[in-house]
């Protein structure tokens, strides 16, 4: 704040903005491509779709505050953590990777990987897996979504607080996220004696790395 003097000491305040988007950030990796994966972290409810019985359900919105309604910059930095690793592991294919899409998930043409504040349960999972996805339902024109269950990756925050949150939290459920969609195109898990620690469908135990 400028105090009135044009010569001397100045007064610099800085405060927080406390005006946060509505909207999560639109972020897209190759706009035009043939093939979509969405990554929803803004809520998903749907009923009879082969989830929870076909009962109703509702995946809360991803959500660091307690304010589902707003995107404050620690959720978009960690929002946009998530899509970079997915957007990468997908580049070399005629995949758009983004969080705003609009279009038909019919037809094999485009997947929803809802990414919000579950452990599972919200679907009738028990064991609190980090996402799941039906192996091959990219072409399901009812069942073409997959999950990552955010409140599933408490292991990776730590002491680390928002830095964890943002970075090594983000960085598991991109990795999460790419790896239950490739269950969505027909990839079965692999490992073991022909172990690849940097490919999507690997499946190790723990760490900072791909994960089921």
């Amino acid at each position: 704040a400028f105090n009135g003097a044009t010569t001397g000491n100045y007064d610099l305040k800085i405060t927080a903005d406390g005006n946060y988007s509505n909207t999560p950030p639109v972020l897209s990796s190759l706009s035009g491509a043939a093939d979509t994966l969405y990554l929803k972290f803004d809520g998903y409810s749907a009923v009879g779709d082969g989830w929870n019985n076909n009962n109703a359900y509702t995946i809360a919105a991803y959500d660091l505050n307690g304010n589902p309604a707003e995107w404050t910059p620690l959720e978009r930095l960690a929002i946009e953590n998530v899509w970079k690793v997915v957007a990468e592991d997908y580049r070399p294919f005629n995949i758009n990777v983004t969080t705003s899409y609009s279009g038909s998930f019919a037809n094999g043409v485009a997947h929803r990987q809802v990414v919000g504040n579950s452990n599972g349960s919200e679907i009738g999972l028990a064991d609190k897996p980090l996402g799941v996805s039906s192996f091959g339902c990219y072409t399901d024109n009812v069942v073409n979504q997959g999950f990552t269950f955010a409140n599933s990756f408490e292991d990776f925050v730590g002491s680390a607080g928002a830095s964890g949150e943002a970075m090594a939290k983000a960085l598991e459920m991109g990795n999460t996220s790419s790896h239950e969609f490739g269950h969505a195109l027909g990839l079965y898990h692999y490992g073991g004696n022909n172990a690849q620690p940097n490919g999507i469908m690997h499946a190790p135990d723990d760490g900072l790395n791909r994960e089921r």
